[in-house]
């Protein structure tokens, strides 16, 4: 059985992505598998049970397996989260996950397969909702080892040509941002495979998959954070043109004719946006400038003087230009919001 939020399409209505799908089911009914495809929502119990007894309708009460690999992309930065965001976040891999267990405890599965990333080790630019999901998992799966179910949780390293990373625009954006960081392919689908068999052979409660040394990324992630957390130091001649360097990228990224003191929500920035801005600033001009900082400072003008303080090891709340940053937040927020509904 195979469930998904979506289910599949007929034939006659599939589009590029649903037809993929088709065809992998058509594959594994030709290696002589007998394949359902459902659609629930597996953090609905009501869906969820609905499912899950048309299936022992069709193949009988007994469950041999169960690989849990629903997931939702993130693309928000902490400072523009919501608690709706979080609750969405969760829905798949936390409630999900407990719900699914709940379901089929009396069934006693062979093994309880569920993929975590990475990313709630490593972390990453707008990830924040996904990293606690899996780092949700995780613990859940050493738990529920301890109380003799033959669970195990997986985290995976970012994968090439198949997965949400790949699938998802928002999550396939971010994931180009890492990219440059790690400079690394991901997982191609036969050694995922490979990975899966060996996984479950292994027998532990969590496995880390990882194409490099996860000890080593682990560290210089650590490195990286300490890093960002001093001012890189620019020349006197960066400093004096940094101002225009910034409205260039400024200009390039929204396709607009922008002055310095137009408010980046203005232009319709959103989180994401601003977190590939962030990148483009760092890998040009080589400075770092965390998105919560343009959040802060929303205009070129106010960025800019905003980074010649801290450069120059000013205290910003003594010249006065360090504004209040929850209200600078918010007020962003509801440029934007002003903005789409003008549209």
């Amino acid at each position: 059985m195979l469930l998904s939020r979506t289910g599949l399409p007929d034939k006659l209505r599939a589009n590029d992505d649903t037809a993929k799908k088709l065809k992998a089911v058509e594959e594994l009914e030709k290696a002589g598998a007998e394949v359902l495809v459902l659609q629930a929502d597996i953090s609905d119990e009501t869906e969820l049970q609905k499912a899950l007894q048309t299936a022992e309708s069709r193949f009988g009460q007994a469950i041999h397996g169960v690989i849990h690999a629903a997931g939702i992309p993130d693309g928000k930065v902490i400072h523009a989260r919501t608690p709706d965001d979080e609750r969405h976040m969760a829905k798949a891999k936390i409630t999900g996950t407990a719900l699914l267990r709940k379901a089929l405890r009396n069934k006693q599965p062979d093994f309880f397969f569920i993929c975590s990333s990475l990313v709630s080790f490593l972390g990453a630019g707008g990830q924040v909702g996904y990293a606690a999901s899996n780092a949700f998992l995780d613990s859940y799966a050493h738990a529920c080892r301890k109380e003799g179910e033959n669970m195990v949780t997986v985290n995976w390293d970012r994968w090439e040509q198949v997965g949400m990373a790949y699938e998802s625009e928002t999550a396939a954006i971010l994931s180009k941002i890492v990219d440059k960081e790690e400079q690394h392919q991901g997982i191609l689908p036969a050694q995922g495979a490979k990975a899966f068999m060996r996984a479950l052979q292994l027998r532990y409660p969590q496995v880390l998959i990882s194409l490099q040394d996860v000890n080593k990324r682990m560290k210089d992630s650590y490195v990286k954070e300490d890093r960002q957390t001093a001012a890189h130091v620019l020349t006197k001649d960066r400093l004096d043109t940094l101002e225009e360097r910034l409205m260039n990228i400024f200009k390039d990224y929204f396709h607009s004719e922008t002055d310095v003191n137009m408010n980046f929500f203005e232009l319709g920035a959103s989180s994401l946006d601003l977190l590939q801005v962030s990148g483009r600033i760092k890998n040009e001009l080589g400075v770092d400038i965390p998105v919560v900082m343009m959040y802060a400072h929303p205009t070129v003008a106010s960025l800019t003087q905003a980074v010649k303080a801290q450069q120059s090891g000013d205290d910003l709340h003594i010249k006065g230009i360090e504004p209040d940053r929850q209200k600078a937040i918010n007020e962003g927020k509801n440029r934007r919001k002003q903005r789409m509904r003008r549209k």
